[in-house]
């Protein structure tokens, strides 16, 4: 894609509506070509634009407040539009959320409140067709830090918005036990909050809509 062309059809996948302005307003100094055609605040609205429009750029913010979040949308749009050129940014800096945005066939990633300057690069790169992500090593893609019972037994119930009892209860262990898996989960994927936590779950355990 030329980026100097006439017109770059992009959309925004932003629930927070300074944030959205603030990205149309340093879009438009970056890139004049590149014109916002829709905006959404969540998954649905994303799909729906993306069907409407013929879009050429897509910039989605990782964490939605509705499901499924800016991963899943990824992973959905892409294999809907494969042409389509997605960007994701977020205020997550670790490596695993990195590795998870590439997994999911963003063409870049880039961090909330860093300089312009890497915003900048970062989107000129995915329009010009390469790919940005910032320069920390990403794990490799075999590499997880959780033991199986983490990963496997307590994350899921976690994602389910179950309480450190009632996990004990399921799994017929001590709840001292959950509670030093959920520390031990926490520490190694960084998380500072039991909502950071329990929104780390749902992204890999997303929860069914009907449940």
């Amino acid at each position: 894609m030329a980026i100097h062309r006439t017109r770059i059809k992009t959309l925004i996948v932003e629930d927070h509506f300074i944030a959205l302005r603030g990205l149309r307003d340093v879009l438009r100094e970056i890139v004049p070509a590149v014109q916002v055609v829709a905006t959404a605040t969540n998954a649905s609205e994303a799909l729906r634009a993306a069907r409407i429009q013929s879009l050429d750029l897509a910039i989605i913010d990782v964490r939605l407040g509705s499901r499924p979040n800016g991963l899943k949308l990824t992973k959905e749009l892409v294999a809907e539009f494969p042409n389509l050129k997605i960007l994701m940014y977020s205020a997550d800096t670790t490596p695993y959320r990195m590795k998870d945005a590439k997994e999911s066939g963003a063409r870049g990633y880039t961090v909330k409140g860093k300089d312009m300057e890497e915003f900048e690069q970062a989107l000129i790169t995915v329009l010009a067709g390469g790919e940005y992500f910032p320069k920390q090593k990403l794990p490799e893609p075999d590499v997880w830090p959780l033991t199986k019972t983490e990963d496997k037994k307590i994350l899921p119930l976690v994602a389910k918005t179950m309480r450190d009892v009632n996990i004990a209860k399921m799994l017929n262990i001590k709840m001292t036990t959950v509670r030093t898996h959920v520390r031990n989960i926490m520490s190694k994927l960084d998380l500072h909050s039991r909502l950071e936590l329990r929104r780390e779950a749902r992204r890999r355990y997303p929860p069914d809509l009907n449940e």
